[in-house]
């Protein structure tokens, strides 16, 4: 593992933050904008997606300046391959950055150990439960939440220890439904698995296309996993250039790449509480 120094430029960070979580002193979570970053063009500039063009150093510092916020050093950052599945991963330390697991959601009760996931309009979900001291980030694209990404993840806390009325949950930015068009392949394979989930989405003008509300979706989840704490950010990453990575509006302007931001968790040291 390689070790690497504490950025000294964190404090170019300025993430989006939940009241629901900011409440709780042993733990510390943001949902990262694209600002205060090091990459340049289309990735600017908090890029944290490792694909070309992207340069390994301007990736590297982007990841530094994100520990230090929490005032860790990238050591300290866990992050997956996320492939859009239902595997969850229980960490006790950060896996290796040489080869990355594949997952789409992460859960611990370490300290110091940051939880992160990237999205570009997928739905990123920071969980913790105060009882027990365990915490969880989510990505929920709509082939993970098809695939039960929430419940899955919630299961996993259970088995741990926690009870879901005592966790606490946030939805991050994502794209909204003014702005998420899909068609029948994703309308019908929703409905066919659970009738109700047909409501979350909207006839569109063009024929046989819909809205979908993926982060109403994501909420109503939570809700039938037994959550009663719920916040949502209400940040539309389509609509929100300025802030936001967006796969969607890339590929609505033909852009040959877009980036990723992204959303962590940690739980402080209890020696230092």
């Amino acid at each position: 593992m390689q070790h690497h120094k504490k950025s000294a430029n964190a404090h170019l960070l300025h993430p989006f933050q939940s009241s629901l979580l900011l409440g709780q002193h042993s733990l510390q979570h943001g949902f990262f904008s694209r600002q205060g970053g090091v990459s340049q063009g289309l990735l600017a500039s908090l890029n944290t997606r490792d694909l070309p063009p992207e340069q390994k150093e301007n990736l590297q510092e982007n990841y530094n300046r994100i520990s230090g916020w929490f005032g860790l050093t990238s050591d300290h950052l866990a992050l997956v391959r996320q492939v859009h599945g239902k595997t969850v991963l229980w960490l006790d330390k950060a896996p290796s950055t040489s080869q990355l697991i594949e997952a789409d959601a992460l859960v611990t009760r370490q300290p110091q150990l940051i939880l992160g996931i990237r999205t570009a309009d997928c739905v990123p979900i920071l969980l913790y439960d105060p009882v027990s001291h365990i915490c969880a980030a989510i990505h929920a694209g709509w082939k993970g939440v098809l695939l039960n990404i929430v419940y899955e993840t919630i299961k996993v806390m259970k088995e741990r220890g926690s009870e879901p009325q005592n966790i606490l949950a946030v939805i991050g930015p994502c794209i909204h439904q003014k702005n998420y068009e899909v068609g029948e392949d994703v309308y019908f394979p929703f409905k066919e698995k659970k009738p109700s989930w047909a409501t979350f989405f909207k006839p569109s003008s063009h024929i046989n296309h819909y809205w979908l509300d993926l982060p109403g979706l994501v909420k109503n989840q939570l809700q039938t996993a037994g959550l009663r704490k719920i916040d949502a950010l209400e940040k539309n990453t389509y609509a929100e250039e300025e802030n936001f990575f967006s796969c969607r509006r890339a590929y609505h302007r033909q852009e040959p790449v877009f980036g990723n931001q992204i959303s962590a968790i940690c739980l402080k040291d209890s020696t230092l509480c």
